[in-house]
């Protein structure tokens, strides 16, 4: 071979490892915003709120924003699992009012106790159930969860007739309003939410396999992972989410109502999507959902503290989703 036929391969092979090198560098660094933005956005929104509005950083502001959000956080903790697997689940916000509803009537029909229970066991058979038409029927989970919230929604109507349900005994808000260490018995049970399921899916075989399957479901199958168990027990798991916060929510204020949680679907889904778990599936991390629920619950109380229209929190929402989706898009693409 000459001299002059070797001299382009040398020329097109320094032109290509600075492109290939650039490329790998703008995919590390779109993988790091993606993976960490939720949490330097979260603390550049803290610590402005804290210099421009001293009561934000007391400790009952700050307790409040915690305690308000604990009931979406675990929410978001049940569901972040079905995303990554690439599932929708939008029968949320039925299944938190139905479980409150249910926890109503039967501890007015039994004990508070058996009422609370019941009403988490509500949403975790209707998850089961979403799990079966997404899983063994092969219905597409966002048409699946969408047809069966609409269902439970309108049982919950009919359970209730329509009205509040009162719960009288005193028992029946030990959940929703006791205190441990002083710390509110939601929060308390949220954070041992988010750190079992958050084990689960980094150190068991059901999380690897919802990575496996969010990733590529067809080689998941091929490579002998049981999709359909996989899929139902992550549904099952994003119901016992709603419906333990449905729960949570009617024992803090000792009644059951059909008429709550309409927005609760959307803002979840929202918070883990800030949080960085990606709509494409595959990858997420519970910890990522807490802190875009946190993210967003702060956003909320500043805007509440400056004392703007409250419709600017759903402005600020949605552009803050839409970054979220953007990092993700070209995180992607690249």
């Amino acid at each position: 071979m000459s001299v002059t036929s070797r001299v382009p391969r040398k020329l097109h092979t320094a032109r290509v490892v600075p492109q290939r090198a650039g490329a790998n560098r703008l995919i590390a660094v779109v993988g790091l915003l993606r993976d960490y933005a939720v949490v330097v956005t979260g603390v550049l929104i803290f610590i402005v709120l804290s210099i421009t509005q001293p009561v934000f950083f007391s400790s009952s502001n700050l307790e409040n924003i915690v305690n308000q959000n604990a009931p979406l956080a675990i929410i978001a903790v049940g569901t972040t699992i079905a995303i990554i697997m690439r599932g929708w689940d939008l029968s949320l916000g039925s299944i938190y009012a139905f479980s409150g509803v249910t926890a109503a009537w039967l501890a007015n029909h039994s004990t508070p106790f058996i009422g609370l229970i019941g009403g988490v066991l509500s949403g975790v058979l209707i998850g089961l159930i979403n799990g079966v038409l997404v899983s063994r029927l092969r219905i597409n989970s966002f048409l699946a969860t969408l047809a069966s919230g609409m269902i439970v929604l309108a049982l919950g109507n009919l359970y209730s007739g329509g009205f509040v349900i009162t719960v009288a005994a005193p028992s029946f808000q030990t959940l929703g309003t006791g205190t441990v260490l002083g710390i509110q018995d939601a929060t308390w049970l949220m954070i041992i939410f988010a750190v079992i399921v958050g084990l689960i899916l980094a150190r068991s075989r059901f999380g690897r396999y919802s990575y496996a399957i969010g990733g590529s479901p067809t080689a998941s199958r091929l490579s002998g992972v049981r999709l359909a168990l996989i899929e139902t027990a992550a549904f099952a798991l994003s119901g016992f989410g709603a419906a333990a916060a449905g729960v949570i929510a009617a024992s803090q204020v000792s009644q059951g109502s059909s008429d709550v949680g309409s927005d609760l679907t959307l803002r979840a889904i929202a918070a883990v999507v800030v949080g960085g778990t990606s709509i494409a599936g595959g990858s997420g991390a519970i910890w990522r959902s807490v802190c875009g629920v946190l993210l967003l619950g702060m956003l909320a109380n500043g805007i509440n503290l400056f004392g703007v229209n409250p419709l600017w929190s759903d402005i600020i929402t949605g552009g803050v989703i839409l970054v979220a989706v953007g990092l993700q898009g070209i995180g992607r693409r690249t």
